[in-house]
């Protein structure tokens, strides 16, 4: 692959590896080389690439069952890495246009709802900002079917709550501790009103405890749910315009929130 041809997006839009052909013996030399090259993939989508996790999510789901299609799908992902070498996160990036001062965090989140054609499964991404600098990113599928858009949100800012959660305290141990809630940015106007709002309908009983837990951290000044969104690139694929776009702001090259 040092030779290969760079390519300019991860994952093309509409790739559908669903509808490739699983065989009933897969080839383990295939499956072994498959694994290879997501697992080498892989650690460097978690460590430094936020812009692979969506990629990385969905390739992930066919490690025991890989033919010589999904490999090269996987192949994709490393002809994007080859031309990338120069990219790389940037610690005190362009000035956010969301207002946020040095040290504060914030997050934004996405959900694909049951975009996962086997089980009907939701994507769901996660990205924790500081200083315009990516802190911790995450994209995967939710754990449970949900029955609609906003339980399927909800899932996504409870799921993102718990990095919040976390990140304050390191914050505390480190010697700098966050003064003010978090803001969570996020898109869907039914799961804000039902995190924001102190009483729940019986439509919305079903998904109770997680509603009251994130209602728990709003009272408690933890965190600040709000709409705004920039999270696209862990939860589907794109075309290549508006996955430059969002890979340039998750880099600390572009504005946080601008055009």
């Amino acid at each position: 692959m040092e030779h290969a041809n760079p390519c300019k997006l991860p994952m093309n839009p509409g790739s559908d590896l669903d509808s490739l052909p699983i065989l009933d013996t897969p080839d383990k030399l295939v499956v072994h080389a498959y694994a290879a090259r997501i697992g080498e993939t892989l650690y460097i989508a978690i460590n430094t690439v936020p812009q692979l996790s969506y990629s990385m999510s969905f390739l992930t789901r066919y490690m025991s069952k890989a033919t010589p299609a999904h490999l090269t799908y996987a192949k994709v992902v490393l002809r994007y890495l080859i031309g990338i070498k120069g990219r790389k996160l940037t610690w005190c990036g362009k000035c956010v246009s969301l207002p946020h001062v040095i040290g504060e965090f914030f997050t934004c989140i996405d959900l694909s709802w049951a975009d996962d054609k086997n089980n009907r499964r939701s994507s769901m991404a996660c990205y924790l900002f500081v200083n315009n600098a990516m802190f911790s990113w995450r994209a995967t599928l939710s754990q449970i079917v949900a029955l609609s858009t906003t339980e399927a949100e909800l899932m996504a800012l409870a799921s993102c709550c718990y990095v919040v959660v976390w990140a304050r305290k390191l914050t505390v141990e480190l010697g700098f501790p966050q003064l003010k809630p978090t803001d969570i940015y996020e898109d869907n106007t039914g799961c804000i009103a039902l995190a924001n709002n102190m009483q729940l309908c019986g439509r919305s009983k079903h998904v109770a405890l997680r509603v009251c837990f994130i209602q728990q951290l709003i009272q408690d000044g933890i965190i600040n749910a709000t709409a705004a969104q920039i999270a696209d690139t862990g939860t589907k694929a794109l075309p290549r315009v508006p996955f430059e776009s969002f890979t340039d702001q998750l880099l600390g090259d572009k504005h946080i929130g601008g055009k």
